[in-house]
């Protein structure tokens, strides 16, 4: 069923869209930009009654909960199997088939004023929501008091494991990692910044969104962690040291063509590394 045929009011069942090929509603990226944004978007436009979601692993069903928190809409458990061709199903549309850019080509003005338009009511409602809810526990001064956020990947999890249930394997520092980021918040303290390591999988999602919203700067290895350039502010810097890739997507450095954020990824050799402090100063001047 489309969104145009679903009743003002009604229960929204949302459903991810598989046919792409690729992203996975278990990977992060694909999750925030291409189900949970756009279908949270898709709830608050029709006004429904309760919402839900598919079933996305133990790591995404909690920010499902969180997001919906924020949104303001109830959270219904996902249809049994026997119930999912009933009126009020939604398949999703995938914002983050916007994103990418295989062909390396760069995001057109129609194309940014377009995404910031669709997304705006959604996108000012939860860094509002995020804010108060970092407030009402004594947390949001943290993040207003971070002006660099270095990024630690998470730990590898169980169903990201090659025995795992994860359609694709692999998860945070088993994927890539900047092995020494604890290293560089530190030379960068020293320096002057008001630098902060940050485990974004160990946060709640209004910790994550408050945490990028706040920095003037984050400094990681190319990964999901960079969806979160949708809610920096213009004139931030986005330094992603990436590994060069046979085909580049491209996803985050057009989030941050969308949202005006000078946006550098210095090549690196190899998935696990590390960086000279002094060099990723240089890339922050």
């Amino acid at each position: 069923m489309s969104e145009s045929q679903i009743p003002v009011g009604q229960d929204l069942h949302l459903r991810y869209d598989a046919t792409l090929p690729f992203g996975a509603k278990d990977h992060f990226f694909h999750f925030l930009h291409g189900y949970l944004i756009p279908g949270l978007s898709l709830g608050l436009d029709r006004a429904c009654q309760r919402i839900s979601f598919e079933d996305c692993g133990p790591l995404m069903n909690p920010k499902i909960a969180e997001a919906c928190l924020l949104a303001g809409l109830e959270l219904a458990e996902p249809l049994p199997a026997h119930e999912r061709t009933s009126s009020g199903i939604c398949l999703v549309p995938r914002w983050d088939n916007l994103l990418f850019r295989l062909d390396g080509s760069h995001q057109t003005q129609a194309e940014v004023s377009s995404f910031r338009e669709m997304t705006e009511r959604v996108r000012l409602l939860l860094l509002k929501r995020a804010e108060e809810a970092c407030r009402q526990r004594s947390t949001l001064t943290r993040w207003q008091d971070t002006e660099v956020l270095v990024l630690k990947r998470s730990p590898e999890h169980p169903y990201y494991a090659p025995t795992g249930n994860a359609r694709f394997p692999k998860y945070g520092n088993s994927r890539r990692d900047l092995l020494n980021s604890g290293q560089i918040a530190e030379y960068l303290v020293a320096a002057g910044h008001n630098a902060r390591e940050a485990d974004m999988g160990a946060l709640p999602l209004w910790e994550q969104i408050m945490a990028f919203r706040n920095a003037s700067a984050v400094i990681g290895a190319r990964g999901a962690e960079f969806a979160h350039l949708f809610w920096m502010k213009s004139g931030a810097t986005a330094l992603m040291f990436a590994t060069p890739l046979k085909q580049e997507n491209n996803a985050s450095r057009s989030l941050a063509e969308i949202f005006g954020i000078r946006f550098v990824a210095p090549p690196v050799s190899g998935s696990f590394f590390s960086i000279e402090p002094e060099k990723v100063l240089r890339h922050l001047r």
